[in-house]
């Protein structure tokens, strides 16, 4: 049986109830938590985020992890009272067994990363508070004195068998797979990081009395990881007002972001999955470096697994999201003869819904219109001596026409002629493709430009 396409591309990938995280079963013989502590502890932070991520998107989580937990909201804007039902994990990620599990302090990016895989989306600050509220277990934070080795995995098993000792206190009324709160800080998305590039956004830890020990904190690059601070997973589909959509487009809309958001709208609700840094639209495109990596070089780009691809992401200034869709590194073309398509979307549709999954009941329609993720793969097999790579493009306002309005034309050649500056080969045809309000993006380049290049 074919895995669904969203696992492949971080579209939605839940089961027909919309609340189970879809992973592939874990394979008999895994490695337990301790087994895996253990198998880490002499590895590299890059070393040992990559055992996890592939631990993890291979299955390898207590089984009480996979089935999402409701968290209900309200909020009243205009005289007007929303209501919203979001899904979250019932822990923080982690791999092994309910039986052996091993709690996972990761970086933003391969928490991003997975999240991504799994079709969901990392907390805000009020998410978090909102999920210590609803939350069964309330576990009061048992800190570890601060030391250089509070960044190494002994420290992390340590802190590991205290919470689970903690939980198991717990466990006759309340078994695994009940919401649990309180015992970790959360990485979590901020309107903050817009201005903080290359930074990690940390908060919570609630003490019993409902006040965090760690208020937001951006102070730690993205690359720090210590044992206080994991992951938990929050579901992309949400229920707003009784209508299906996404935790993106709540966030980015000024009458219902304050339902999942107390610093008002965040347009950008994700961390890059790579290390370049995010391109700024007022840059010279000549300015940027000569030889930038290729996209097979990208530290953040990483293997779906299934379809022999690599997928990037990252944004741009101003409101651009960026997914980039390319063969695997092991492709006999995947640095050479590009043809770099940029596939502008239409009116309403996010990246995950333009690129399509398996349809299940609930959800948008929007997911079955397209399927551009596997019309690309069926190009791929017409050509087979061309890359082909696929050039997501989305903005925070969800249109194209509205983000000229709001922007104009003239930036519109920057952003293709960025993107195309990423690839250390001279050899890329560059292709403007679109649907419905996504053509709105190939006029405003074809007015921009003074000759309609090749």
């Amino acid at each position: 049986m074919e895995f669904p396409w969203s696992l492949v591309f971080g579209a939605w990938c839940f089961g027909t109830s919309g609340q189970t995280l879809q992973l592939p079963p874990g394979a008999a013989n895994a490695l337990t938590g301790t087994e895996f502590a253990e198998k880490i502890t002499a590895l590299d932070l890059r070393e040992r985020e990559n055992e996890i991520y592939t631990q993890i998107t291979s299955g390898n989580v207590p089984n009480f992890l996979r089935k999402l937990r409701p968290v209900h909201v309200t909020n009243a804007f205009n005289g007007q009272t929303n209501r919203a039902t979001f899904y979250v994990t019932p822990d923080y990620l982690a791999v092994g067994s309910d039986d052996d599990y091993f709690l996972t302090p990761i970086s933003p990016t391969t928490a991003q990363k997975i999240a991504d895989v799994v079709g969901c989306s990392l907390p805000t600050r009020k998410i978090v508070n909102d999920i210590y509220i609803a939350a069964q277990v309330k576990l009061a934070p048992l800190p570890i004195p601060p030391s250089a080795a509070m960044t190494t995995v002994p420290v992390f098993s340590n802190h590991n068998a205290i919470v689970r000792a903690q939980r198991a206190e717990y466990l006759r009324d309340f078994p695994l797979g009940a919401l649990v709160a309180g015992h970790q800080k959360d990485v979590v998305i901020s309107a903050r990081l817009a201005g903080a590039p290359g930074k990690a956004a940390i908060y919570g830890w609630h003490q019993t009395n409902g006040v965090p020990i760690q208020p937001l904190y951006l102070g730690h690059a993205a690359t720090w990881v210590d044992y206080s601070q994991c992951t938990r997973l929050v579901q992309n589909q949400i229920v707003v007002n009784e209508t299906n959509t996404t935790i993106a487009w709540v966030l980015s809309d000024p009458k219902l972001s304050a339902l999942l958001s107390d610093e008002g709208a965040i347009s950008n609700s994700r961390y890059p999955t790579n290390e370049l840094p995010s391109v700024s639209i007022g840059t010279n495109p000549t300015s940027l470096p000569q030889k930038n990596p290729s996209l097979a070089n990208f530290s953040g780009s990483f293997a779906t697994g299934l379809f022999n691809e690599r997928i990037a992401s990252f944004s741009m200034d101003p409101e651009i999201k960026i997914l980039i869709n390319a063969p695997a590194t092991n492709s006999t073309v995947a640095t050479s003869n590009v043809l770099l398509v940029f596939y502008a979307l239409p009116n309403g549709n996010t990246i995950e819904q333009t690129i399509g999954k398996v349809s299940a009941p609930g959800d948008d329609w929007r997911s079955d219109i397209q399927h551009i993720g596997a019309q690309t793969r069926f190009v791929r097999s017409l050509l087979p001596n061309q890359s082909l790579m696929v050039v997501y493009l989305e903005n925070a306002l969800h249109s194209w026409p509205a983000w000229r309005k709001k922007y104009g034309d003239r930036l519109i050649p920057k952003v293709i002629n960025s993107i195309k500056e990423l690839f250390a080969t001279n050899d890329v045809q560059i292709v403007l493709n679109s649907h419905s309000g996504g053509g709105s993006f190939i006029f405003g380049y074809l007015n921009a430009v003074e000759k309609i290049p090749q």
